[in-house]
């Protein structure tokens, strides 16, 4: 929560629900982990989250650059990604 919180601020959006907030573990949709490539000789292991709730945009501008882009260093890796629809 405190990644998604920080990214929030940088993407120009507010966090206003996730679902089972109460109970984080619920509201958390851990992905299989997913090992691919290399860095400097060693594996790089990602592992992905899907977090499902309400926002609120703050700044258009960052947010369309956060919505086009990706939030977070795994984009490479296809994880960062906001799919958004109307309340």
């Amino acid at each position: 929560m405190d990644w998604l919180v920080r990214k929030s601020t940088e993407g120009g959006f507010a966090i206003m629900e996730v679902r089972g907030a109460d109970n984080v573990p619920d509201a958390l949709q851990r992905e299989p982990g997913i090992v691919r490539g290399m860095r400097e000789g060693s594996r790089v292991t990602v592992e992905g989250v899907v977090f499902e709730g309400r926002l609120r945009i703050t700044d258009a501008e960052r947010f369309c650059e956060a919505l086009l882009t990706g939030l977070g260093r795994g984009k490479a890796y296809g994880f960062g990604l906001l799919s958004v629809a109307p309340v």
